[in-house]
């Protein structure tokens, strides 16, 4: 039995994956490092740049393929003031929804954890290599099971 997937599913698959939830950062004092050293602390300009996605989400609720386990593959321009665009391509199952775009908002903490919130209403916790170079965040929404990766290629100033 064959079964169809709707372009409003794939859609909503991909901004999922496209990170964001807007608000200043918060500052803390700062974190004995190693050696004595404090820590370097983030900010909502530590996400700058130009950035690599990758996700796998599960969500056993999506109809009308529930179960069906999606990747997605996307740009994501942060603009170090906690908002985001990006475009990006979802494979469910072996369909393919090419040129999903997307934008978003996110917060980060001087503890260089934070939030990503996507179309008003796909949700994630983040966590930020204190550089800024790369994250991970986790899908918070009841029901998924989702995992995104994000590197910098490049920064603002270089684009």
């Amino acid at each position: 039995m064959k079964r169809s997937m709707s372009p409003t599913f794939f859609a909503a698959v991909v901004l999922a994956c496209l990170p964001l939830d807007g608000a200043d950062s918060v500052t803390a004092g700062a974190d004995p490092g190693r050696a004595g050293k404090p820590a370097k602390q983030c900010s909502l300009a530590t996400l700058q740049g130009t950035y690599l996605i990758t996700a796998r989400l599960d969500f056993p609720g999506y109809a009308p393929m529930s179960g069906v386990p999606q990747v997605v593959a996307a740009l994501r321009d942060l603009d170090g003031a906690g908002n985001s665009t990006g475009v990006g391509t979802v494979n469910a199952g072996g369909t393919i929804l090419q040129n999903q775009r997307a934008t978003g908002v996110y917060t980060l903490n001087a503890d260089c954890t934070g939030t990503m919130t996507n179309a008003g209403s796909r949700h994630y916790d983040i966590f930020v290599a204190p550089d800024g170079s790369e994250g991970v965040g986790i899908r918070t929404d009841a029901g998924a099971v989702e995992i995104m990766r994000f590197k910098r290629v490049s920064r603002r100033s270089e684009d």
